[in-house]
């Protein structure tokens, strides 16, 4: 899969495609049905650290290098590198996150400083150095966006999370502090957890918050404690000020919150306990891993979970209400040994609804694109009367599926060999369904870059110039805006034309000074 120690792997938007780092600084994308490989991004010359995908780019950081490149995520084949920040200047980035809109990046550094960097121009636009409250030279391991609100919250090594704001709000200023504590909430059960350590603090290791709302913010601990604590309140108030500035916006003020003004008339936080607290915590599970949790994940699906991956090697499912573990992912032995588990699996699931599921999808991507053809006649009839027939079966089969019969162990070794449960998305021709039932997947366009509607992000600039601008067809006769950073290399066919340009240039100048030795003589 890939030379070195994997150091990080991320799934892409569209969950199709994993992208993989190592220690030698490489960086390969793996098809995430069958491990497939399916490209390689630019290496960096240390050890990848984190890894973000955001729609058609790809965001790689490595401390060591301190530095921070933006590739090209839409081409299924290579990548370019459209953007490299240096770091050189700032104190070792282990943290990034990027916001919603694609145009900053948050980064918190080992001194305890939170930096903000444009991707525009590739360049640092703020940072915490200045600020009231900060880290205090407290390393950062943590960073997170808010969706819902115009927050941007950092974890360090001494059990606090710093809340900032962004625009319309106060950009890049101090909004809250709170201090995660290790106690039990009020009322809880004094077996389940031991409170003695609920003074000390403990580095945080991993943070997520719940969604679509985000108002539990989730905690992993180096000691392997799992922490949830109700943010609902400062989120409100962030989503208060934000309506009141873009009311105020709307109607006759446009011109003080430009310029700024308007915060003057709206209290300022600082390092008052107003503004630097401590909040009961929902619940806590102490020891949840043997270790520290290094991932924390939350799934919304039709039961939500908390996944968590710690360093004894463990993935455990846990309800976010409660804090009840649900079970934990045990690897077992090779079939036709004695196994008998070490934990319950009480999560709630439908084998039969989650196959019936994965049959509707094999039938949705079965069905050939509407395409016109130039003359307007085509066998798209009889095209759709396939299509239609063998969703008719396929959903037949899916019924079946769901019922009480199974299939033999033999069977199911067969339908799971070569990876012919999925559709091969490369130019397969058929592919046979666990119902029975092939399937012709070679008119299916490939859809590993096809990004959700739910996760497509109106934007309005544009990361391209020239021929290879959106607008260039349609205004060809105005400059393009430059944008800095790494320049493309020209593709061949612009490199022969320039060339033959230049040749003829060569010609005509070369002409033109015999004719005037002509006239001379």
């Amino acid at each position: 899969m890939i030379e070195g120690n994997i150091t990080v792997l991320t799934l892409a938007i569209g969950e199709r495609r994993c992208f993989v780092g190592s220690d030698s600084g490489q960086i390969n994308v793996i098809n995430f049905a069958c491990g497939a490989m399916l490209k390689s991004l630019t290496p960096h010359a240390c050890e990848v650290t984190q890894i973000v995908c955001i729609e058609e780019k790809v965001i790689t950081l490595s401390t060591a290098e301190k530095i921070i490149r933006v590739h090209d995520d839409t081409n299924p084949d290579k990548a370019l590198v459209l953007k490299e920040i240096d770091l050189f200047d700032l104190d070792p980035i282990v943290s990034i996150a990027c916001d919603d809109g694609e145009e900053f990046i948050c980064g918190g550094t080992e001194d305890g400083d939170v930096v903000w960097l444009a991707l525009s121009f590739a360049k640092q636009v703020a940072s915490t150095a200045n600020s009231v409250v900060s880290h205090q030279d407290s390393p950062i391991s943590c960073c997170r966006y808010f969706s819902s609100a115009p927050l941007v919250a950092t974890a360090d090594a001494e059990s606090n999370v710093i809340f900032w704001s962004v625009a319309p709000l106060r950009s890049y200023e101090f909004f809250c502090k709170l201090k995660v504590s290790q106690d039990a909430p009020a009322g809880a059960d004094s077996g389940k957890t031991n409170s003695n350590t609920g003074a000390q603090a403990v580095a945080i290791t991993s943070m997520t918050f719940s969604w679509p709302d985000e108002e539990l913010m989730i905690i992993g601990t180096e000691v392997g404690s799992l922490v949830c604590v109700n943010i609902s309140e400062i989120l409100h108030g962030a989503q208060k000020q934000r309506d009141d500035i873009l009311y105020r916006k709307t109607h006759s003020e446009a011109a003080d919150v430009i310029s700024g003004k308007i915060f003057e008339s709206m209290p300022k936080p600082d390092d008052s306990d107003t503004y630097c607290h401590s909040l009961e915590n929902a619940w806590i599970v102490k020891r949840a891993h043997r270790g520290s949790i290094d991932a924390l994940y939350f799934c919304q699906l039709h039961k939500p979970v908390i996944i968590t991956r710690g360093f004894d090697v463990r993935v455990c499912l846990w309800d976010p209400e409660t804090g009840t573990v649900f079970g934990t992912l045990e690897q077992g032995l090779p079939e036709g040994i004695v196994y008998n588990r070490q934990s319950e699996y009480n999560f709630p699931i439908d084998a039969h609804e989650q196959v019936r599921l994965e049959l509707e999808q094999l039938c949705e991507a079965a069905k050939p694109e509407e395409d016109e053809d130039e003359d307007g006649s085509g066998d798209g009839s009889n095209s759709e009367e396939a299509s239609e027939g063998g969703s008719q079966a396929m959903s037949k089969a899916g019924s079946e599926a769901g019922g009480s019969r199974r299939a033999s162990g033999a069977e199911q070794r067969k339908l799971s060999k070569g990876g012919q449960s999925a559709p091969n998305l490369r130019g397969a021709k058929a592919v046979r369904t666990p119902g029975g039932i092939t399937v012709d997947f070679s008119a299916t366009k490939s859809r590993y870059l096809t990004i959700p509607q739910h996760k497509i992000i109106n934007k309005d600039h544009d990361w391209f110039s020239g021929p290879l601008a959106s607008n260039y067809a349609t205004a060809q006769t105005v400059l393009p805006q430059l944008q800095s950073g790494i320049m493309r290399p020209p593709m061949k066919q612009q490199r022969q034309q320039v060339v033959s340009a230049a040749l003829r240039l060569s010609s005509a100048l070369g002409n033109l000074g015999s004719s005037r030795s002509s006239l001379a003589f």
